[in-house]
């Protein structure tokens, strides 16, 4: 979690608030696959 959290940026305004998040498109590209390999049908 600590190598994850050091690869996102946060960008800020004049006051100090967060605004906006960068995440490097290659960690983004493997979230979204952990999400989707998460995900299963329903079985009822």
């Amino acid at each position: 979690m600590a190598q994850i959290k050091s690869q996102i940026r946060y960008l800020t305004n004049v006051d100090g608030e967060t605004t906006d998040v960068l995440v490097p498109i290659e960690l983004w590209q493997q979230l979204i696959r952990s999400i989707n390999s998460d995900k299963r049908p329903f079985i009822k």
